[in-house]
């Protein structure tokens, strides 16, 4: 594995962008000035791959959290959908005919959650 630091501009008594890379895999990116010496290029190169592992990583726990939240949302859906169900098998015939059309609109509406879509 090498990790390679490169001077990408061409102004070398100016500020110029560096990119440090593994491989030929581009990790990150940030600013030096050459006079400002190896050792304050190091640390830039540090804290600019610090940087990058933080931000993949918060976007990768916010990922995480929206597919768990989404998980859940399913399951609670899938429950509200037995217990609309459910609650059909239980009640009188005559419920049925008093309520049948808001329980169909009901039903559609978590019918079309479970498939993705919204209403």
């Amino acid at each position: 594995m090498c990790i390679i630091i490169n001077n990408t501009g061409s102004d070398l008594a100016g500020v110029c962008t560096y990119e440090v890379r593994i491989n030929n895999e581009l990790i990150a990116t940030f600013e030096h000035a050459r006079p400002d010496g190896l050792s304050e290029c190091l640390y830039k190169a540090g804290l600019a791959v610090s940087q990058q592992v933080d931000n993949s990583a918060t976007k990768a726990s916010d990922l995480l959290e929206y597919v768990l939240e989404n998980v859940r949302l399913r399951k609670a859906l899938e429950v509200a959908w037995d217990a609309m169900h459910e609650r059909r098998n239980y009640a009188a015939p005559s419920w049925d005919w008093k309520y049948g059309r808001e329980w169909d609109k009901e039903d559609e509406k978590v019918k079309c959650a479970l498939k993705g879509g919204i209403e």
